[in-house]
C-alpha cells in the first residue's frame, strides 16, 4: 500500500465477512454499519483506518438504496 502514489484511487473489493459496527471513524467508516461487530470487522476497520481507506457503503443507507432500486419498473417492450 505504501508504494501506491497518494494521488491514485485504490479500490479493494472482496467478501471479508466483516461486521464493522456503526461507530464512525472520521473519513474512514460511516454510521450506516450494522450494530454488531465481529473479529473480521474489527480487523477491517483497523486496516481501513491505518491505510486511510474509506469503507464506502458505510456512508449511505444501502438498504434504502436497494429498496429503491427494487421498486423500479422495467420498461415495457
Amino acid at each position: 500500500m505504501d508504494k501506491i502514489p497518494k494521488k491514485k484511487n485504490i479500490i479493494l473489493a472482496g467478501d471479508f465477512n466483516g461486521r464493522i459496527g456503526n461507530q464512525p471513524i472520521p473519513e474512514c467508516i460511516g454510521t450506516y454499519g450494522e450494530q454488531v461487530m465481529n473479529h473480521s470487522g474489527a480487523a477491517l476497520r483497523d486496516f481501513c483506518a491505518f491505510n486511510k481507506l474509506k469503507k464506502t457503503n458505510s456512508f449511505s443507507n444501502t438498504k434504502t438504496y436497494t429498496n429503491l432500486l427494487g421498486r423500479q419498473e422495467r420498461p415495457s417492450h
